[in-house]
């Protein structure tokens, strides 16, 4: 269909009608995936106005979400407990949020959105970058000739037949490029209206294929979301992917650690920049969780470090979720430059607008970060602590590493513990500056679950350095 965009299929006119076409199985869907998920987070790809999210969060889990969509996250912004999730704003097959989940799902035939091969693919390893080692990934969609009878490419149904309304499905199906090209044509006494969209249907057999060149694997498949077995009389599936990995010596005890909410992410500021390449890859393998990057430009602290180029190379090297710490004088004019981070961390006096600056990065598509010096006060920051994925504590002056731990932070990071379990926010504690196996286990006990470790991690063998943090904060 000629110049049809995704990106703009879902505007305010469809997101103000979303709701008047409930399917009836969200019930039956948020039980489905609360049981998988347990008491741990879940990541809804295309969250949309929150058909699934919503009640899923009823049965106590922990949602957030990646939306294309600016119009169908208002929407759900203003319904009761949508403003409570957090929602990445981009693209489901490439924006991430630098978090790892039980549960990744995506529902109600949207995988098909994606209008190429490679985007779907693309789609099922931005999945598998999200999981945590025992998580898995949840799609739903129709079987492609539940649509497309054979030898019948074109049809025209009617959705809707009323008094003074009429609503028809008028669709062709290309089996070369396998795009479904649908308009749902509105006729009425005020006019006529039409509602373009395009599919690429995909069969089980070829998301399956997709799903092992993402290094997944299908362990289950359901007819609906009760569970009903999946026949040649389905017209749906509900598929259940989960990582395949191969396990070599070590790896059982890595996986297990690595399911603890602990997050270690190494600070390249302390490897050595003449072999980074490897460095970044030592670390993957070792366990880290993501990488920490110093952004410096010798205005707000006396120093350079690293560059959006950085993040670029890096890229090329590692899946691991790299975080971009811009200590700088004005952060607000270099965002965009870093739109390639899958965090963002900000500090938090560097910045006259701290709400505009993280609503500036969501829109960039990257979860946020806000730091703040050991010197300054926490408290002001509660206005904002709905809006952040992390909060980082400065344990030593920014700028420079191998400086000592101060343990006066400590108080900074239980007050934050206190305000992060009476508000239900979901945001993580870090702790940045002199983290080592000493000082990480009262940074535990102070409620600290985030650690970006410099000379601790890159002296010396950096799997012994990581599986001794995790050891010595009881993970």
């Amino acid at each position: 269909m000629k110049q049809f965009d995704p990106a703009t299929s879902f505007g305010p006119e469809v997101a103000a009608h979303y709701d008047d076409y409930l399917r009836g199985d969200e019930a039956a869907a948020a039980a489905f995936l609360a049981q998988l998920a347990g008491d741990r987070r879940a990541l809804e790809f295309a969250i949309g106005a929150g058909r699934i999210a919503l009640p899923l969060v009823e049965h106590g889990v922990e949602v957030d979400g990646i939306e294309l969509s600016p119009d169908m996250v208002a929407r759900l912004r203003a319904k009761p407990g949508g403003d409570r999730i957090n929602v990445t704003l981009g693209d489901m097959s490439t924006v991430t949020t630098g978090r790892r989940y039980q549960v990744v799902y995506l529902v109600f035939n949207t995988i098909f959105n994606l209008l190429t091969a490679d985007d779907q693919i693309r789609c099922f390893e931005n999945a598998a970058r999200h999981l945590a080692p025992d998580g898995c990934f949840v799609v739903e969609t129709a079987l492609p000739h539940a649509w497309i009878a054979p030898n019948q490419p074109d049809y025209v149904h009617a959705e809707h037949v009323g008094m003074d309304t009429i609503v028809l499905d008028v669709a062709r199906y290309n089996p070369v490029t396998q795009h479904l090209e649908e308009n749902h044509v509105h006729l009425s006494a005020d006019g006529i209206s039409m509602k373009p969209i395009v599919c690429r249907l995909i069969t089980p057999g070829e998301m399956d294929l997709m799903a092992r060149i993402a290094g997944l694997r299908l362990v289950e498949r359901y007819a609906n979301w009760e569970r009903s077995p999946f026949d040649i009389h389905s017209t749906a599936h509900v598929s259940i992917y989960r990582l395949d990995q191969p396990v070599r010596a070590g790896e059982t005890q890595r996986r297990k650690d690595m399911q603890s909410a602990l997050h270690i992410s190494p600070s390249i500021l302390a490897a050595d920049t003449a072999n980074l390449a490897a460095a970044v890859r030592a670390a993957a393998a070792g366990g880290a969780d993501s990488l920490h990057i110093d952004i410096m430009d010798g205005h707000y602290v006396a120093n350079y470090a690293f560059s959006p180029k950085t993040l670029a190379d890096l890229r090329r090297v590692t899946t691991l979720p790299l975080h971009a710490h811009l200590e700088v004088g004005n952060p607000d004019a270099v965002l965009p430059l870093f739109a390639e981070a899958n965090m963002i961390i900000v500090q938090e006096d560097a910045t006259p607008d701290l709400a505009a600056t993280i609503a500036a990065i969501r829109q960039l598509g990257c979860a946020v970060g806000v730091a703040v010096n050991r010197d300054r006060p926490v408290e002001p920051l509660l206005p904002v602590l709905d809006r952040v994925d992390l909060l980082l504590v400065m344990a030593v002056e920014p700028g420079f590493g191998g400086q000592p731990f101060d343990a006066s932070v400590l108080d900074k990071v239980h007050w934050l513990h206190v305000q992060r379990a009476q508000s239900g926010c979901g945001f993580a504690i870090g702790l940045d500056g002199g983290i080592n196996a000493v000082t990480i286990a009262p940074a535990v006990a102070a409620g600290a679950d985030f650690f970006a470790v410099g000379s601790a991690a890159f002296t010396g063998d950096i799997t012994a350095a990581v599986q001794q943090l995790r050891t010595a904060a009881g993970a």
